[in-house]
């Protein structure tokens, strides 16, 4: 029975042949078998009829049957049919010495013996190179800043149609497709290039089918030994002055991952700034006949982010517990901040649009480009623990819905590509001794030359998030705000992150208040001042009516006697405030009278003043 491979590979050939015509009737026993990359040729027999030359594949095995038919000089094959070839995926395609043939089963296939009949032709063989175009595209080659007078350059390898990901597209790369026929998987998801079916969907619509041998044809002969740099449209020797500029063999900068394609990552010196550019090699070290087809230009992130996350087992992408998976993150995107709302819908959160494009490398570490320079985003992590954090008992992978799934977020702005950012987050699961998790939010932002550590910690069982106080070493003794989806941002710090976006920092840092207590909110973050004044070099000015102050986990609490520098003051818990205490306070204003914006007050630092002794 004739089946779909037939008008595929009949296309593929004729597309590459030329100069055919018919050919007289030749000798038999002018074509011969070799193996394809040392593959045995078990149940594999060829038969030639003068012009007319069957290939016969006895009863197939699991991973398949391939080989090369060798032809005479000058000639070619055409008009490859295939028989008796149901529930088989298969392949013939033009080589240098003739043809290769690969074929593999799938589901249903009863052990049938395939045939596939071909026509000795004249013509010209196919000339291998390294891939060019969109087969060549890699699509996550970024420069990061390392220092003034050096960066990192960061890709994946990209050979389209290369499934078994050895360098080479061959007819043996029909074997993964056989193996995932059928499967599917969400090409849109952030994290989709860290899943194996990314790099077995040639044509990149999600599922694995038939439609993905037509890559390997169309590629089909293309290899890789390593990779081409330019800086400013001139080549980059390697730091030891070697062409090409990364070898695939270099273990120092290129790491193979099981089901994914190797990871190149290579420090040269240059500038981000440059035009920078990516082209491959063939197996020969050749750039094929035209370089220029085959060049990817090279982003720069806004950031780059590593993310660990520890203390708890979590569900995997196929909702399988695993301690320590390879990338727990089902989503890491960023978002934009407007967009959020605390407690919202997990469907709803889901469904909110990304900002940027982010590439993963492995295990939560990120490259972000094309975001908006200037504006505050949120670097939004999406993980499935396997048991409930605010109770601590254990999940299964039956039980679990979207509703499980946990968020942590990170707002930062978005800095110029010269500028780049680099966030370290470490989330910590903690046991609570009161039941369930804490989480342990340590962030790092690093700048050039300037870093900034923030540490939070989520309590899940009440629903709180708080800052760590330095100076005692624990959480208990600063405010608990209101944080009840667990994202590690309370609803007040995200609305002043969003102030400064809206305000567009038309505000004044550090102006210092005074007032007593009338109504305190810590859950909330706010808090209102009867008898408020500002405090000025030539003394207070009165704030008629009361002044109501916002503040969040970042704020910091203290005490101190009256007369006492606010800005060294003692740890405060600030469950203790009452009202009618007397406060000082560190705010910044925000005031943008152009935009008809009311006046915000938001803390820095709240101290309470305690009478001299």
């Amino acid at each position: 029975m004739r089946y779909w491979g037939i008008l595929i590979v009949g296309v593929l050939l004729l597309s590459v042949v030329s100069c055919a015509g018919s050919s007289e009737s030749l000798p038999e026993r002018q074509v011969s078998l070799t193996p394809v990359e040392s593959l045995p040729l078990d149940g594999i027999s060829v038969s030639q009829s003068g012009d007319q030359v069957v290939v016969t594949f006895a009863q197939l095995a699991e991973a398949g049957r391939f080989a090369s038919l060798v032809v005479p000089e000058g000639y070619l094959l055409d008009e490859v049919t295939w028989f008796d070839d149901e529930h088989t995926l298969h392949l013939a395609v033009p080589v240098a010495t003739g043809a290769d043939f690969g074929i593999v089963p799938l589901p249903g296939y009863a052990g049938a013996e395939v045939t596939a009949s071909a026509r000795l032709v004249a013509g010209v063989k196919q000339v291998s190179q390294p891939p060019y175009g969109k087969f060549s595209l890699a699509e996550d080659f970024t420069i990061s800043y390392l220092d003034e007078m050096h960066i990192v350059a960061e890709w994946t390898e990209a050979n389209i149609g290369d499934y078994d990901l050895n360098g080479i597209v061959t007819v043996s790369d029909l074997t993964p497709l056989g193996q995932n026929f059928g499967a599917m998987y969400d090409v849109n998801a952030t994290s989709a290039q860290l899943n194996p079916l990314y790099w077995v969907d040639g044509n990149r619509d999600g599922r694995i089918s038939v439609y993905d041998i037509t890559p390997i044809g169309q590629n089909y002969g293309s290899s890789i030994s390593g990779y081409v740099l330019y800086a400013e449209y001139e080549v980059v020797h390697d730091p030891k002055g070697l062409f090409p500029t990364c070898r695939r063999n270099d273990t120092d900068r290129v790491t193979f991952r099981d089901g994914l394609p190797p990871y190149y990552r290579i420090e040269l010196p240059g500038f981000v700034d440059q035009v920078w550019e990516l082209a491959p090699t063939d197996i020969d070290g050749m750039m094929g006949e035209d370089p220029e087809s085959n060049r990817t230009l090279g982003n720069t992130p806004n950031i780059t982010v590593d993310i660990e996350l520890d203390g708890i087992p979590l569900f995997d992408q196929s909702y399988t517990p695993q301690e320590e998976p390879d990338n727990p993150f089902e989503i890491l995107r960023i978002i934009d901040d407007t967009d959020i709302v605390d407690s919202m819908e997990i469907d709803e959160r889901l469904a909110l649009g990304e900002v940027g494009d982010v590439y993963f490398t492995d295990g939560g570490r990120a490259r972000i480009v094309n975001l908006p320079e200037g504006e505050t985003v949120l670097l939004e992590a999406v993980y499935a623990p396997a048991v409930d954090l605010a109770t601590g008992a254990a999940k299964s992978a039956a039980e679990l819905a979207p509703a499980d799934l946990q968020f942590t977020v990170i707002p930062f702005k978005v800095p110029s590509i010269d500028n780049p950012l680099h966030i370290d987050l470490a989330i910590n699961m903690v046991e609570n001794p009161a039941g369930g998790y804490f989480a342990n939010l340590d962030v790092v932002s690093t700048r050039g030359t300037i870093v900034v550590e923030n540490s939070t910690r989520v309590d899940f069982r009440t629903g709180t998030v708080s800052r760590l106080n330095r100076l005692l070493g624990d959480f208990e003794s600063e405010a608990a705000l209101g944080d009840m989806d667990g994202d590690g941002i309370s609803a007040a710090r995200l609305e002043q992150e969003l102030d400064e976006d809206l305000y567009k920092v038309a505000w004044t840092l550090g102006r210092k208040f005074v007032g007593k207590i009338s109504t305190f909110d810590e859950a909330g973050g706010g808090l209102m001042l009867t008898d408020a004044a500002e405090v000025t070099t030539g003394g207070e000015t009165p704030i008629e009516g009361g002044l109501l102050v916002n503040f969040s986990e970042l704020t910091i609490f203290g005490e101190i006697v009256v007369g006492g520098d606010y800005n060294n003051s003692n740890a405060l818990d600030p469950s203790s405030l009452a009202v009618g205490d007397d406060l000082v306070l560190g705010v910044n204003v925000f005031n943008n009278d152009e935009e008809g914006l009311p006046t915000k007050y938001w803390a820095n630092v709240i101290v309470r003043q305690l009478p001299e002794s």
